[in-house]
């Protein structure tokens, strides 16, 4: 089940006091009186010209320029009004998922691409290797679009093998966590594979921090050893649900239970602040100017 962003738009305005190790920061919240088309925020990102692109679940697509909100909804192009997930391509190329479809957006124009049978698959995410873009869809099909034209919308990546969990590492190379316990790690020139079958079950999220792709399973945290092909287990520094790092101010945001959390280092110590209280957060997001 989607759950939800933020009950509204939360922008956190931080100053970091380098001498000290401590932080001051500022609340807003945007909501439908600030211009914001729906209170319910499913995904944040920010394009090269610094507009954020909100999408949100029922309210259509915002871009938020500093100032205003402009809202896109069905009546302008879009597939649908509720907007699961947002991704630019290399080419700045705005691609929106909707529950049974996509839509791009050139700065211009809209594209459809509605979802071609009558059985639901529900995109999960998407990413783009050389000039194709790749669906992934539930129950862990794969498919691709290739200069505008759908090749397909969700076909098994393997005979018998779902994708489980998909990552964006560093070098922007793909990872994948397939069904039958092994990670498939897809770059533009070639394709690696091994197994994870006899060191722990299943993946319950994976995150990069400073060097390393770190990996929480049902066993506990692990890094990914690439050379040896295989996951090392360790203990991460962070005490809480992982949601974001930032790597600018070297600041783990974390949750529990409801509450937002910013953990980070003081010296040889982390220290653990509570930043929002009972509120449903799945998407911690940093732009360009540090907000």
């Amino acid at each position: 089940m989607m759950r939800a962003g933020l009950v509204v738009l939360l922008l956190l305005f931080t100053n970091r006091v380098v001498c000290a190790q401590q932080f001051n920061y500022t609340l807003r919240n945007y909501s439908a009186i600030d211009g914001l088309p729906q209170s319910q925020v499913n995904i944040i990102l920010e394009d090269k010209n610094g507009y954020l692109w909100i999408g949100t679940h029922g309210g259509g697509l915002a871009r938020y320029d500093g100032r205003e909100f402009k809202v896109y909804t069905t009546l302008d192009g879009l597939l649908s009004n509720i907007v699961n997930y947002l991704k630019l391509d290399s080419q700045e190329n705005l691609w929106i998922v909707h529950p049974r479809g996509i839509t791009k957006f050139d700065g211009v124009s809209f594209k459809k691409f509605p979802q071609p049978d009558g059985k639901l698959k529900r995109v999960r995410r998407l990413f783009e290797l050389n000039d194709t873009l790749f669906i992934l869809s539930a129950p862990g099909y794969l498919g691709k679009i290739h200069q505008d034209s759908l090749y397909s919308w969700g076909k098994e990546i393997a005979a018998d093998k779902l994708i489980l969990y998909s990552h964006v590492l560093p070098n922007k190379d793909v990872m994948l966590f397939l069904s039958d316990s092994s990670v498939v790690i897809r770059s533009k020139k070639s394709t690696q594979t091994f197994s994870y079958k006899d060191q722990f079950s299943f993946v319950k999220g994976v995150f990069n921090f400073k060097d390393k792709v770190w990996v929480k399973t049902n066993i506990g945290f692990a890094f990914v050893d690439f050379e040896k092909k295989t996951f090392v287990s360790a203990v991460p520094p962070l005490k809480n649900n992982f949601v974001f790092y930032d790597s600018v101010r070297e600041v783990f945001w974390t949750r529990y239970q409801n509450n937002l959390l910013r953990e980070y280092k003081v010296k040889d110590k982390y220290k653990i602040d509570t930043v929002l209280k009972s509120k449903e957060i799945s998407q911690v997001f940093v732009d360009s100017e540090m907000n």
